[in-house]
């Protein structure tokens, strides 16, 4: 999976297309800053083939009307809904999935999410001084896991790998891939290459 950058990079929509094409599963869309015109505008630029795969982090209203099946949870509004969480989720046509920043969040994770993203597992590579909190030695335990756990942060081809031995079942890469926009499909592919 690939997290967009927060802000709006030149020809990103065609990157993003490119990247579907090279077998992107899900791109995440997640610019905070962004008004609902500029997502629109966005989106537009993306191949209807490929939109179902997109999850919404915010405007969550444009999701019907782009045919987005895919809508991401903020950790703070999922906290905020409290009890009303997992019937929230239950009732709705949309698949979510959600943020987590420690192991304990985990634990008590409704199982109603279709995944989670736990980050940050290595050091950030787009945010200074954000360092990660898995050792060497880290690995998820089967009985944490109400859901698939989705690795974020810091992951490059160098260490790629290592998720698979820590028990996540996924990887999602912003700052490797946004870094060098212009070489965004090429480190997608070795990216890919190496977590095989």
């Amino acid at each position: 999976m690939v997290v967009s950058s927060e802000l709006f990079l030149k020809d990103e929509s065609d990157i993003v297309n490119q990247l579907f094409e090279e077998g992107l599963e899900y791109y995440h869309l997640r610019k905070p800053a962004a008004s609902e015109e500029e997502i629109s505008s966005f989106i537009n630029g993306i191949s209807s083939n490929f939109r179902r795969k997109i999850s919404l982090h915010s405007h969550h209203h444009l999701a019907s009307s782009f045919g987005i099946e895919r809508l991401h949870m903020k950790e703070g509004f999922r906290i905020s809904l409290g009890e009303n969480l997992v019937e929230s989720i239950s009732n709705s046509d949309y698949k979510f999935s959600t943020s987590l920043h420690s192991v304990e969040d985990l634990k008590i994770l409704p199982n109603q999410f279709e995944y989670a993203f736990l980050s940050p597992v290595f050091d950030s590579i787009s945010k200074t001084n954000y360092e990660g909190f898995a050792k060497s030695d880290f690995k998820l335990a089967d009985e944490w896991k109400r859901t698939s756990i989705i690795g974020l942060g810091g992951i490059d081809e160098s260490n790629i790998s290592q998720l698979k031995d820590m028990n996540f079942d996924g990887a999602a890469v912003l700052g490797y891939i946004w870094r060098r926009p212009e070489l965004a499909v090429k480190s997608f592919i070795k990216l890919r290459r190496n977590a095989e």
